[in-house]
């Protein structure tokens, strides 16, 4: 499943490096590449709308976190900026804590499941 979002059109990107925001807005992510373009056309020129696969989407929102912002608008509708209405508001922080948490039990069910087969084979 992909994700998009709106990226500052920038010649300049090599590839690899993260998509430009504006920390001014609260930065937007989309699940449908049709409510993304229609919420472009609300903007000034010089954006694009890029898509993310889910590990891009990751390094993304590691990103966008670090530079200091707290929370994405899903799918908000077009032309509404910050004052306009969003399908959701998603935590940054609190998602990427989440799947930390769901990494960390995987690495401990798969040590586990190891130790087992050691056990088992002696």
């Amino acid at each position: 499943m992909s994700s998009y979002i709106l990226v500052r059109d920038r010649r300049d990107a090599e590839p690899g490096d993260p998509p430009a925001t504006s920390t001014t807005l609260v930065p937007a992510i989309f699940t449908d590449l049709r409510v993304a373009k229609e919420y472009l056309r609300g903007l000034d020129e010089g954006f694009t709308v890029a898509r993310l696969s889910a590990m891009q989407l990751l390094r993304w929102m590691i990103w966008v976190q670090e530079e200091g912002v707290h929370y994405l608008d899903v799918n908000p509708t077009p032309g509404a900026g910050t004052e306009g209405e969003s399908h959701g508001r998603l935590a940054i922080e609190r998602h990427l804590a989440h799947f930390a948490e769901l990494l960390t039990r995987d690495i401990v069910a798969c040590a586990e499941a190891a130790r087992r087969d050691r056990t088992v084979s002696r």
